[in-house]
């Protein structure tokens, strides 16, 4: 008998088949991901410029049009609900560069 799933074992981030296409263009910039992270997991993404890493990211929160099953904290990408409980700083943008990761994200809390 196998024992049942805890909560802590469901997924923080579940995906399977993602594709993101821009403007219809002819190769996506992401095809073929399925990924599935659990509390506690870590996933580092890596490859040249133009691999897809941020298309994949912006997936992952809803912030582009996908196909593909993207979960974020049991929610479909995107969801209002976890939103609120999500930060992303994107590539490029400058905020706090003389501070360490902890502190940044303490000063980017407050300013919420």
């Amino acid at each position: 008998m196998t024992a049942p799933r805890t909560s802590s074992a469901q997924a923080v981030v579940e995906v399977e088949d993602l594709e993101v296409r821009y403007h219809g263009g002819p190769e996506p910039a992401v095809r073929g991901v399925s990924l599935r992270l659990r509390p506690g997991d870590g996933l580092m993404v890596s490859g040249r410029a133009g691999a897809g890493k941020t298309s994949l990211v912006r997936a992952l929160l809803g912030l582009v049009a996908h196909r593909g099953l993207v979960h974020l904290l049991g929610e479909a990408a995107g969801a209002p609900s976890t939103r609120a409980r999500i930060g992303y700083g994107p590539q490029g943008e400058r905020f706090a560069t003389e501070l360490r990761v902890t502190e940044t994200v303490r000063a980017a809390t407050a300013l919420r």
